[in-house]
């Protein structure tokens, strides 16, 4: 479960839905609260702060076994060292310095292009399949 993040000043989308129609913190708390006991009574146990699973689940299992692990992605079994992330937004974790791709697909291009083009002055050509500019052996 995750709390909504009401944030039009990053999601300009956002601006369309009236803020006096969201659940104010109370109520927020109030949802909360259903929502646990909803799963509660379904069976489920919770293992982190929004985070439920079956007694027999695997991640039911790390807590007893004191072998759980949590990155930034949430809870999992397996203690992960360096996570390479990719695509638009993709957070990675290498040796705990933290990074973000960019959000949007052109600017994905563009970072994407930049090292090869800065590696030669060779010239260029366009190349279809990658959208980057190809260098050429011929001068």
């Amino acid at each position: 479960m995750y709390s909504f993040a009401f944030v039009p000043w990053i999601k300009a989308h956002m601006k369309h839905l009236p803020a006096e129609a969201l659940p104010d913190a109370a109520l927020k708390l109030e949802l909360l609260a259903l929502t646990i006991d909803a799963f509660q009574a379904a069976g489920y146990r919770a293992i982190g702060m929004d985070h439920f699973a079956l007694p027999e689940d695997e991640l039911s299992r790390a807590i007893e076994a004191r072998t759980l692990h949590r990155n930034f992605m949430g809870y999992t079994v397996q203690s992960a060292g360096d996570m390479v992330a990719l695509g638009i937004s993709g957070i990675g974790d290498v040796q705990g310095a933290f990074a973000q791709n960019v959000k949007k697909l052109p600017g994905l291009r563009r970072r994407r292009c930049e090292p090869a083009a800065s590696r030669s002055s060779a010239a260029t050509r366009s190349t279809p399949t990658t959208g980057c500019a190809a260098t050429s052996s011929r001068g």
